[in-house]
């Protein structure tokens, strides 16, 4: 059929195609400005009605917030394009929607420079270091190899820290709750068993977070993933890949999509997905993200989950040793 047009045929539905590329892309760059300037006024609102000094740590912490965001959020959904019937109503719905919802939140996460650790502060709160005398720098640990290289590893980092032998996980999850070591080492990923859901399940009890982690390879070749486990304390200053590791439990197992479509957009990589079904409070649909964060816009991150996303609960964020 091309053919049939000729060189002058061709050239012209080459200018048209031109011409539409050019409309559409001075529209979305219509549509994003548009949103910046949404989220720079939202952004301006919420410090103002809260009488914060940070629109991000606000969202993160102040339920409050969602009074104050409800009428501002973007509805775009039509902006330069006519009302939507057919495909471009399922684009604009499914598609359009949830990237506007990425750019409003990367644009209020833009306005303002929270660090990494001012980020923790609001994920967990305060903390205080409740390690009786002598304990501070402990790490609980049971007596295997595979433990006493993960212990080498963070060691490295630590630095000064002794070894506190235990007889069991829970123990040294209970140890370091009850301030008789400061860490604990604790396996939570194997090659033949995947994650140790039973383990995860031990952190949690005793109110404990994923700090540090590591694999170890035995002589027989299988290799086991470490945590330094303890209180929350953003030990994120160390070297190592920053990871960002929640669980998180959908209305529809379809989800899992937008989490992944939002960890590209605020450049971070999906490292892993594991189905939690019937793990935690027996609720299906509950998934464990472990996403590398560590060249992404957290402060964007963040605030799309707390704003889009506000049931995630965060396992850790923290820093991946590997050996040299």
């Amino acid at each position: 059929m091309l053919e049939a047009l000729g060189n002058d045929g061709l050239a012209a539905v080459s200018k048209n195609l031109s011409n539409n590329d050019a409309e559409i892309s001075s529209a979305y760059e219509k549509r994003i400005s548009h949103i910046f300037d949404a989220a720079g006024i939202a952004s301006k609102r919420i410090t103002e009605e809260l009488k914060s000094d940070s629109a991000v740590k606000s969202i993160l912490t102040n339920d409050s917030v969602f009074e104050v965001l409800d009428g501002l959020m973007p509805g775009y959904a039509s902006l330069s394009f006519g009302e939507p019937t057919g495909f471009s109503e399922y684009l604009c719905e499914k598609f359009l929607s949830r990237f506007d919802g990425m750019c409003f939140c990367k644009g209020i996460a833009s306005v303002e420079d929270v660090s990494l650790p001012e980020l923790f502060v609001c994920i967990y709160g305060e903390t205080q270091d409740n390690s009786k005398p002598g304990r501070e720098r402990q790490i609980a640990l049971l007596r295997n190899s595979g433990a006493s290289r993960a212990f080498e590893l963070f060691a490295k980092n630590l630095r000064g820290v002794e070894a506190y032998y235990g007889d069991n996980f829970q123990s040294l999850c209970a140890g370091v709750s009850s301030g008789d070591a400061k860490y604990a080492i604790v396996p939570i990923e194997s090659g033949s068993d995947g994650r140790l859901d039973g383990l995860h399940r031990v952190i949690e009890r005793y109110s404990l977070s994923v700090l540090m982690t590591c694999r170890v390879r035995a002589h027989d070749g299988s290799v086991t993933k470490f945590a330094l486990v303890g209180k929350p304390s953003p030990l994120v200053e160390y070297d190592g890949e920053l990871k960002f590791e929640f669980r998180i439990t959908f209305g529809s197992a379809d989800e899992v999509i937008n989490i992944c479509d939002a960890a590209r957009f605020f450049g971070a990589d999906v490292e892993r997905i594991d189905s939690l079904s019937g793990v935690f409070g027996g609720r299906d649909n509950s998934f464990d993200f472990i996403l590398d964060v560590s060249c992404a816009d957290m402060a964007g991150l963040l605030t799309y989950m707390s704003i889009y996303y506000s049931q995630f609960v965060t396992v850790g964020i923290y820093k991946h040793i590997t050996e040299e």
